[in-house]
């Protein structure tokens, strides 16, 4: 690869890794490689041209950018190939778990609030039949209590 072809390369290679950093929060390049354990000095060598990415740096550099890259996204950006989309099924799964909280979560509050309703509905029955009883026989007639967990 000629030097301009690696100081393209590396251009991509920086605009892939900036999106990633952003995400993170990594802010330097310096601060990219001792959290990745890449000598900052060789991630500044592939950015400018210098030397080209071993697969070994990349996958630790991507380790510590993951989920918002990957090593092989990092390769092919600095061979100038157009990013892989991720399989629907791998996202899918990914989200699989957060999505089956969040259906628990929101299952247990619409509960709550039914059950909330009838106490409030029971209630008010109670205190109009009690008011209205009263009157005419003088007792306080008892409902049955709902048990929550039916």
């Amino acid at each position: 690869m000629g030097d301009r072809a690696k100081k393209e390369a590396g251009e991509r290679l920086a605009r892939e890794l900036r999106i990633a950093m952003a995400q993170t929060g990594i802010e330097t390049w310096t601060q990219l490689g001792l959290e990745s354990g890449v000598s900052p000095t060789t991630i500044d060598n592939w950015i400018y041209g210098v030397t080209t990415p071993r697969p070994h740096y990349l996958t630790k550099v991507a380790q510590r950018l993951h989920p918002f890259t990957s090593a092989g996204a990092l390769e092919r950006a600095y061979m100038g190939l157009p990013a892989e989309e991720p399989p629907l099924i791998e996202v899918l799964r990914d989200l699989a778990p957060d999505l089956h909280e969040l259906v628990v979560l929101l299952r247990a509050q619409a509960d709550q609030a039914v059950l909330s309703a009838v106490r409030t509905a029971l209630e008010e029955r109670r205190q109009r039949r009690s008011g209205s009883e009263e009157g005419s026989r003088g007792g306080d007639p008892e409902l049955p209590e709902i048990d929550p967990r039916s």
